[in-house]
C-alpha cells in the first residue's frame, strides 16, 4: 500500500465518484465509517466539502478511471445481456464481495479506534484533561459510526487485529455498548457507559507489565499490586474531568453480584447498571483472550460458562441481554449444522426482534475463498446442531474455515439514525 504521506492532494471541489480519498484529520474529525474509502455518491462528495477541508489527499492509481462520455442514446457493449436476470453464480459472487467489504471496513474502523486510543494514551499523564476529551470523542464515534441503531451485525475480525492493552480497552467499550443498545438505552447514557468501558483499566498504566495481566496462579503481593489498578483508574479518570457515571464503571468493573469481587465487595444492589454491563463484557473478553492462549474458550463455551458457573455473579437481566446480543453461538464459533456440514459463525445479525448467526459453510466443492455464507433461519428448517472447538474439526474443514485464535468483534450497523453528523468543536 501507498504511504499515505506520498498522495497527492487534490482540491475539494475536483473530487468525483469513484475516487479514493484518505483524510488526514484523524478519525474523530468526520462521520465517514474510514479515514480512507473510495467516494461513492455525490452527498459523500459534500460531506467532504462541508468538513471545511480545502485539499484532501487521493489515491490516483486506486481510483476509478475518468468516465468517457457516451451519447445518451448510445448503446453500452453488453447492454443486450445487461438487463437480463443474474446467474445464481453472479449473485453469490456479489453476495461474497460485499460480505468481504463489510469485513474489511470493520477491521478497518477496530484498527482506527486502537490509533485514537493509543493517541489518547500518549498523553497520560501529562495532559489529562485533553486525553480525556479525546476519549469522549473517541466514545462518541464509536456510537455514530458502529452502534448508531439496535439494528446490527456483530463480526468476528481475522487473527491479526492488534492484540494488547488498546484491543481490550475497546473491544470492551464496544461490547458494552452494543449490550446497551439492547436494553434500550439513549445516547447520552451511552456515552457514559462507553467512555467508562473504554476506560475500565486505565489504571494499569501505572503498572508494571507482568503485573497488569495476571495469570490465575498469580497471587501474593503481584495480586495486591494488580487490585490497585482500580483506584489508579478512578485518580486517573478524575483528572481526566470524566463524568461520575464514567467513573463509577471504572470503580465497579470488577465488582460482582454476589459481593465476591474487588476493591469493596459490592453485591448486585449496590452496582451501576453500567459497572454490571462492562464486567460482564470484561470476563467475556478474558475467557476468550485470556492471557495464556492454550486457555481460551471458544465464544460459546465462554457464554456457556458464564451462564452455567458464574450467573450468580452477574445480574440475570443484563446475563440474559448479553447472551440475547450475541446470540446462543456467537461470532467465532465452530459448528456443525443439522445437516452434518461443518461452518464457522462469522457474524450474527442482531435485529431488534432476533438474531440470527451467519455462517461460512465447508464445501469441498467450491475454494475456500468462494466459500458460502448462509444465514440460519429456523424457519427455513437450517440449524446448529452443535459447538465444536477448531480442534475438533475435521482437519479439511478446519483448514477450510480457518477459525480465529484471537475473538475481536467488529459491529457494522445496519439503519444509520436520520440526524445529520456534526463535526466536534
Amino acid at each position: 500500500m501507498t504511504n499515505t504521506a506520498e498522495l497527492p492532494y487534490v482540491d475539494v471541489h475536483a473530487l468525483r465518484v469513484g475516487m479514493v480519498v484518505q483524510l488526514d484529520t484523524g478519525w474523530l474529525s468526520h462521520p465517514f465509517a474510514l479515514s480512507r474509502f473510495r467516494i461513492s455518491s455525490e452527498d459523500e462528495i459534500s460531506t467532504l466539502r462541508a468538513l471545511g477541508l480545502g485539499h484532501v489527499r487521493w489515491s490516483p492509481r486506486d481510483s476509478d478511471p475518468v468516465p468517457s462520455p457516451t451519447p445518451a442514446d448510445a448503446k453500452a457493449p453488453g447492454d443486450d445481456t445487461a438487463a437480463a436476470p443474474s446467474t445464481e453464480n453472479q449473485r453469490r459472487h456479489a453476495a461474497l464481495a460485499a460480505e468481504r467489504e463489510a469485513v474489511v471496513v470493520c477491521e478497518g474502523q477496530f484498527r482506527e479506534a486502537i490509533d485514537e486510543f493509543d493517541r489518547l494514551e500518549t498523553l497520560l499523564p501529562g495532559n489529562a484533561a485533553a486525553a480525556g476529551r479525546r476519549a469522549e470523542l473517541l466514545t462518541r464515534a464509536l456510537i455514530d459510526k458502529m452502534v448508531p441503531s439496535r439494528a446490527l451485525c456483530i463480526r468476528v475480525l481475522p487473527d491479526d487485529a492488534s492484540p494488547g492493552f488498546a484491543n481490550h480497552s475497546i473491544h470492551v467499550g464496544l461490547l458494552a455498548l452494543v449490550v446497551a443498545r439492547t436494553l434500550g438505552w439513549h445516547r447520552h447514557d451511552l456515552v457514559d457507559i462507553g467512555l467508562g468501558g473504554l476506560m475500565h483499566d486505565i489504571g494499569k498504566l501505572e503498572l508494571p507489565e507482568p503485573v497488569r495481566w495476571p495469570r490465575a496462579d498469580c497471587g501474593g503481593d503481584a495480586h495486591e499490586q494488580y487490585m490497585t489498578h482500580v483506584a489508579r483508574g478512578i485518580a486517573i479518570g478524575r483528572r481526566m474531568d470524566m463524568p461520575d457515571a464514567a467513573l463509577c464503571v471504572i470503580a465497579e468493573h470488577h465488582e460482582l453480584a454476589d459481593g465476591s469481587g474487588f476493591p469493596q465487595g459490592l453485591r448486585n444492589d449496590g452496582l451501576s447498571v453500567g459497572a454490571r454491563i462492562v464486567a460482564l463484557a470484561d470476563r467475556y473478553d478474558h475467557l476468550c483472550n485470556p492471557v495464556d492462549p492454550s486457555q481460551a474458550l471458544t465464544p460459546h463455551e465462554a457464554l456457556s460458562q458464564l451462564v452455567r458457573r458464574h450467573a450468580s455473579q452477574h445480574d440475570s437481566t443484563i446475563l440474559s441481554a448479553f447472551v440475547g446480543t450475541l446470540g446462543i453461538y456467537p461470532a467465532g464459533s465452530a459448528v456443525q449444522l443439522t445437516d452434518g456440514r461443518y461452518a464457522m459463525v462469522t457474524a450474527v445479525v442482531k435485529s431488534e426482534r432476533s438474531v440470527t448467526p451467519r455462517v461460512l459453510v465447508h464445501d469441498p466443492a467450491l475454494p475456500s475463498d468462494e466459500a458460502l455464507f448462509l444465514d440460519l433461519d429456523p424457519k427455513a428448517g437450517a440449524g446448529i446442531r452443535r459447538a465444536l472447538r477448531p480442534q475438533d474439526l475435521p482437519p479439511a474443514a478446519r483448514d477450510y474455515l480457518r477459525p480465529p485464535r484471537r475473538i475481536t468483534y467488529g459491529v457494522q450497523p445496519l439503519a444509520r439514525p436520520a440526524t445529520p453528523w456534526t463535526r466536534p468543536a
